[in-house]
């Protein structure tokens, strides 16, 4: 209610979703209707409510699954799922699990409005993510598994710091930039 846009739209799902969702550390819950029922679910019931509540509203968001890296450049050991919503003409990324929150010491930690996983520039989120289908980078060159791996963890808050993702990863893959400064939390 009270949108104008679809990207707005779009935006007050993620939020919704990020506020009022946490993350099933039971990893038992799948699909929309118990997400939202229960107020927890795993990467794929997350996507599947943003979807559910996306489509009731017109948007055409497209589930993409793949693999994701952790903190600590470790590729994560499950299937991981983010979306693309097409709205007002142009594409967003978006991952709400990711935005939601993040699990410490097997316990559920939610995130403070965080945005930074709401429309993702593609040269950020493949530093972390890499679909299955490489149509699914929106990257002009599309990577492959092994250079995926190889990448450092950059998380789109990154362009905070005046970074530009897409410089950074031409750079790395041409070999002119061998490392990058440490980037420590907040705190």
């Amino acid at each position: 209610e009270g949108c104008n846009t679809q990207t707005e739209q779009a935006r007050n799902i993620y939020s919704w979703i990020c506020r009022n969702i946490a993350y099933d550390t039971n990893y038992q819950i799948y699909t929309a209707d118990e997400c939202y029922d229960k107020k927890k679910g795993v990467c794929q019931a997350y996507c599947e409510l943003f979807y559910r509540l996306g489509e009731a509203l017109g948007l055409k968001v497209t589930i993409i699954s793949g693999r994701s890296k952790n903190q600590h450049g470790q590729i994560e050991k499950t299937k991981h799922a983010w979306l693309w919503v097409e709205a007002d003409g142009k594409g967003i990324l978006t991952d709400p699990t990711w935005g939601a929150g993040s699990i410490k010491e097997g316990i559920f930690v939610r995130n403070e409005d965080d945005m930074s996983w709401f429309q993702i520039d593609p040269y950020w989120l493949i530093f972390t993510h890499y679909p299955d289908d490489a149509k699914f980078q929106y990257i002009e060159s599309a990577i492959d598994w092994k250079t995926f791996v190889s990448l450092p963890v950059l998380y789109p808050s990154s362009n905070e710091y005046g970074w530009d993702g897409k410089k950074i990863l031409t750079e790395i893959l041409s070999w002119k930039t061998l490392s990058l400064p440490k980037i420590y939390d907040q705190y």
